[in-house]
């Protein structure tokens, strides 16, 4: 999906990178309520590479990928001029006190752990984007944004 660089637009561009395509989807729904940019990369090699071309204003990145794990790309983003500002939340299945750790350590501005609850990601973005973007205070999800996920 092509967005355009986000500091030329009033629209926030998020980058999700993760491999689970069923939680692409999830968070690509909420974003389509968000009306945001979204990009969506199934690797930190590809997200990497995307975050340097858009340098997008939020990366919610996976921990565990195959190749480069999210800490490793984490890594990388904090020491790119590019992206070293840019927020980062950790949307992971590794609930480990030494996972969190790690990713904080590596400069995550935020965790959270899977399965994804739409509610507490929301706020999560609200809260991450809100400095950039005023408009994006935390909006409320309606029931059908929700009701696909809640049923699975």
């Amino acid at each position: 999906m092509d967005a355009p660089d986000s500091h030329e637009s009033s629209i926030p561009t998020i980058l999700m990178v993760d491999d689970d395509y069923e939680d692409r989807e999830i968070v690509a729904a909420l974003m389509r309520h968000h009306c945001c940019h979204l990009l969506l990369a199934a690797g930190a090699a590809e997200g990497l590479k995307l975050a340097d071309q858009v340098k997008p204003d939020l990366i919610i990145l996976d921990i565990r990928m195959p190749e480069l794990d999210g800490l490793e790309a984490l890594k990388k983003l904090r020491q790119n001029e590019a992206t070293r500002e840019t927020p980062v939340l950790m949307l992971t299945a590794a609930d480990d006190r030494d996972s969190i750790d790690a990713a904080f350590s590596c400069g995550a501005n935020d965790y959270m752990t899977k399965p994804i609850f739409l509610e507490r990601l929301n706020k999560k973005i609200a809260k991450l984007l809100y400095p950039a973007f005023p408009g994006m205070r935390e909006k409320q999800l309606p029931r059908n944004v929700m009701k696909p996920f809640m049923e699975q």
